[in-house]
């Protein structure tokens, strides 16, 4: 169990804390070359267009589109 807040939590026995359900489908995931970093500066909403737009483009341009 993990805890992410500095708060102290208090879990009863009996708690139900998480349901875990099989894999129903993989999809593959397009790693890209660019720094992850500059994928965090991009908001979340804009990351696929940012990820198409920059297929074929250097670090260096990659970043400039980012910014």
């Amino acid at each position: 169990m993990l805890n992410p807040s500095e708060q102290s939590q208090i879990v009863y026995p009996g708690t139900l804390i998480a349901i875990a359900s099989p894999v129903v489908q993989v999809q593959e995931v397009r790693v890209n070359k660019t720094s992850t970093r500059v994928v965090e500066t991009v908001p979340e909403h804009l990351q696929e267009l940012y990820m198409r737009t920059i297929d074929g483009l250097n670090p260096e341009q990659s970043r400039q589109v980012a910014t």
